[in-house]
């Protein structure tokens, strides 16, 4: 196993991100993947990337009109409820609205 692949399974079990990971060895997301996977084929057994986004977080929105309009917006864009949520919170922190959003 060459260094590269060494060095990524070490990383996969420190916790670093798929991304970081990328980063720090000078080579694409989808090497990180492909070397994970192909540690995993040699018996390493190393955890999957954690998502960007929880898939529950609509779930978790404790009101369930919001809730349900999330999950109505993110069907009509195609993407999941936890995407959309991820790109809303980006584009509320990217835009500084956040005292806009939260004023009562």
């Amino acid at each position: 196993m060459s260094s590269v692949y060494k060095e990524v399974a070490r990383m996969v079990r420190a916790g670093y991100r798929r991304e970081q990971i990328a980063e720090a060895l000078g080579v694409s997301e989808a090497a990180v993947n492909s070397a994970r996977r192909y540690a995993n084929t040699l018996g390493m057994d190393l955890p999957r990337f954690p998502r960007k986004y929880p898939t529950t977080l609509a779930a978790e929105l404790s009101n369930q009109q919001a809730c349900a309009a999330l999950h109505a917006e993110a069907k009509i864009r195609g993407v999941s409820p936890g995407r959309l949520a991820g790109r809303i919170l980006t584009a509320v922190l990217k835009d500084n609205l956040v005292t806009a959003v939260l004023d009562e």
